[in-house]
């Protein structure tokens, strides 16, 4: 079980000399990053004319080609954006182009993805690079903010700040508040007059981790970890299971036959609030969200995941019953993540999990995004989106297990 201390507790660097097992998982790990994940978009998921990745690559005839060109979604452009950043610090051989590509792609969201007359950003744009989807969405816009505080944080390109404060200044005039302790919705149309969809947990969660990547800046907006206070009292007061401590996927006052349960998205909320304790102890509601995710995270370990092949399912009913057994690699990568920052067992469990994760989910071409519970591979495409799920897992598998999350430090000029 992963329990959840009152107090911070230190990283979880294993040991300073580590055991052969947890020394090959960490190799095998760098080898995937360097040589499998970042060529897939460096190279064929690289649309050189567009200056954006593909939506997704597949396998064809063993070659690896772009899924679809028939648009690109400002969201999957900004975690390409963070993927990229994150690689300078994360990848000595591919540090250069990686930081070429990173300041495409915020050139990208800054131009090719804004809407300069109805404000925020486009949800697509077509293969022409024209608009395609004008909807104007929660997690897009999350991400935006997200990517452009990681690209801040390790170069000094002047737009990735522009646009961190742009997003928060969009997110925060634009999008309707609704319910008892007032949230964000979902989505709005183009023109920000109409809600399409009303409060959900997922780009509540995505804004919370993009509130803490500015909360982490060297000057942080004074916006930023006020976000995180607010979000964290509205999840508190509309999303909580009283029965688990879970984290519904739904508001809990609102009544739907859709609303579940996500094991991951439990071990991805536990990793967002321990990883950042010194943030959340500063609050009454950041207190009490890591008190129930302790118990959250214990409930998604016995009710999410299989005992035998450590495969967590994708999501429960709200009785801890079975809903969807199949298992996605980015629910996967949270697990992993969750077990990083468990110190109590030094780094054992997730030495013992990646190997089982590799040969379950990760191929030499790439990975396979959905399996069911035998392990077979439900879907071939392989989407830009799912980079930005490896990379957060890979460093923190770094960090847990060699005690050094970078393998390079240098700013990018």
């Amino acid at each position: 079980m992963l329990s959840q201390p009152s107090t911070p507790p230190p990283p979880d660097t294993a040991t300073t000399e580590p055991s052969a097992a947890i020394a090959a998982a960490l190799e095998s790990f760098d080898r995937y990053y360097d040589d499998v994940l970042l060529p897939m978009w460096l190279g064929p998921g690289w649309n050189a004319q567009a200056g954006l990745c593909y939506e997704a690559l597949v396998v064809d005839n063993g070659a690896l080609v772009p899924a679809s060109t028939a648009r690109y979604r400002a969201m999957a452009c900004a975690r390409q954006l963070y993927t990229f950043a994150r690689a300078t610090q994360l990848s000595e051989r591919h540090r250069d182009l990686c930081a070429e590509r990173a300041a495409a792609l915020c050139h990208a969201l800054d131009t090719r993805f804004r809407d300069t007359i109805q404000d925020g950003w486009l949800f697509a744009i077509d293969s022409a690079l024209a608009p395609h989807d004008t909807t104007k969405d929660l997690y897009t816009h999350a991400f935006v903010l997200f990517a452009a505080a990681h690209w801040l944080a390790v170069s000094d390109d002047p737009r990735a700040a522009a646009l961190m404060h742009d997003a928060h200044d969009v997110i925060t005039r634009r999008f309707a508040r609704a319910g008892a302790q007032p949230l964000p919705v979902a989505s709005m149309d183009g023109t920000f007059s109409t809600t399409l969809a009303g409060v959900a947990q997922n780009p509540v969660m995505h804004l919370t981790e993009a509130y803490l990547a500015a909360a982490a800046l060297d000057e942080p907006p004074a916006w930023a970890e006020a976000g995180v206070r607010t979000l964290a009292e509205g999840i508190l007061a509309r999303f909580i299971d009283t029965r688990t401590g879970s984290i519904t996927e739904l508001p809990v006052d609102e009544a739907s036959t859709d609303n579940r349960i996500e094991p991951g998205h439990q071990f991805e909320w536990f990793y967002l609030v321990r990883g950042h304790a010194a943030v959340f102890t500063r609050s009454e509601a950041g207190r009490r969200l890591a008190e129930t995710l302790a118990r959250a995270v214990d409930a998604a370990c016995a009710d999410g995941v299989d005992a035998e092949t450590q495969g967590v399912c994708l999501a429960l009913n709200l009785d801890g019953t079975m809903r969807d057994a199949s298992q996605r690699i980015w629910a996967q990568t949270e697990y992993g993540r969750a077990l990083a920052l468990c110190t109590e067992t030094q780094g054992a469990m997730l030495a013992r999990l990646l190997p089982a994760w590799s040969a379950r989910f990760l191929h030499a071409q790439g990975w396979n995004e959905v399996v069911d519970p035998a392990g077979q591979r439900l879907r071939a495409d392989m989407p830009s989106s799912t980079p930005y799920h490896i990379t957060t897992f890979y460093e923190a598998a770094r960090s847990a297990l060699s005690g050094s999350p970078a393998r390079c430090t240098q700013a990018v000029q």
